[in-house]
C-alpha cells in the first residue's frame, strides 16, 4: 500500500486480499496506513501459503 505521491509504503501479509484492501480504505486494522493515508495497492504476489 502507498499514498498517492508514493512517498511512504506499507508491506503486509493477508489471507484475504479483498477484505484487507477494504479495511485499509476504511481506516480499519492498521494505525500506520491510516496515519499516512496509504490507500493505493501498488503490488501484490499470490502464494499458496504464508
Amino acid at each position: 500500500m502507498s499514498n498517492k505521491n508514493r512517498t511512504t509504503f506499507y508491506i503486509g501479509v493477508t489471507s484475504n486480499m479483498k477484505n484487507r484492501i477494504a479495511d485499509h480504505k476504511n481506516g480499519i486494522g492498521s494505525v500506520f496506513t491510516k496515519r499516512y493515508n496509504l490507500n493505493d495497492l501498488v503490488y501484490y504476489e499470490d502464494f499458496p501459503d504464508i
